[in-house]
């Protein structure tokens, strides 16, 4: 079984809450949209396996007006497992 969850915000000032990762963008035929892809960090249990589509150039959610990005200072070739709390990463 396969499901879409498209959202569609109707509020004049969203307000921002919740933080999430634009992880790409895509184009439904079906709806003759596009659409970011978004991940979420509630797990895999929420929205179509932690992740969802939402309509591109509306600035839904205020996803284009209100967006930041971080360049990592440090990271690795491969993944490792941390510990939650990040003690481990750097070793």
């Amino acid at each position: 079984m396969s499901y879409f969850l498209f959202f569609l915000e109707f509020l004049p000032l969203p307000v921002i809450i919740h933080i999430i990762s634009v992880v790409g963008w895509g184009y439904d035929v079906s709806i003759d949209k596009q659409y970011w892809i978004i991940r979420n960090s509630w797990g895999s249990y929420w929205g179509e396996l932690g992740f969802m589509r939402l309509v591109l150039g509306e600035n839904q959610l205020g996803i284009e007006k209100t967006c930041a990005f971080a360049i990592p200072g440090n990271w690795t070739l491969h993944n490792k497992h941390c510990n939650e709390d990040g003690r481990n990463c750097m070793d």
